[in-house]
């Protein structure tokens, strides 16, 4: 999808609702892509946790230029793609969303697939067992390395 702002489908956001019943009252901050599927996503941790979202566009999808809302099959497979955001740029941007977070207890990134592999590749660990939720998955991060960043 990309930055396509397409909306949460009500699935997820029924299934945003269940686990933010559930997660919600162990989180202290919430930050968010301004994509509508994650505003939404975390307004139900919001809401049910009592929690202000901030919503940052340093935690959008990377842009796709061409091929923004269409299927990955749809990109080649090899070779530049030309009007996409390059994947180091995409990483430098999900590294200085770090560094804005909030320091003070246990909070929620709500985002997208792209933006949880540039953490992932840039030394975090994401616990997807926790939370099932489409769309926009909330993770909890843990440093285990340094970033150089």
């Amino acid at each position: 999808m990309g930055q396509a702002d397409v909306p949460a489908s009500a699935d997820g956001l029924r299934v945003a609702e269940r686990e933010a019943a559930i997660y919600s009252k162990r989180i202290s901050w919430i930050v968010c892509s301004p994509l509508q599927r994650a505003v939404k996503t975390a307004e139900a941790f919001s809401c049910a946790g009592g929690v202000c979202v901030k919503s940052d566009p340093l935690w959008l999808e990377r842009f796709w230029g061409p091929y923004e809302g269409r299927l990955k099959s749809d990109r080649p497979d090899i070779g530049p793609l030309v009007g996409v955001e390059p994947w180091e740029i995409f990483q430098d941007r999900i590294a200085r969303g770090l560094t804005l977070l909030p320091c003070n207890g246990e909070g929620i990134v709500v985002s997208h697939s792209g933006v949880f592999r540039a953490l992932l590749a840039l030394g975090y660990q994401a616990n997807f067992a926790d939370l099932l939720v489409p769309h926009a998955q909330p993770i909890r991060l843990a440093l285990t390395t340094e970033i150089t960043a």
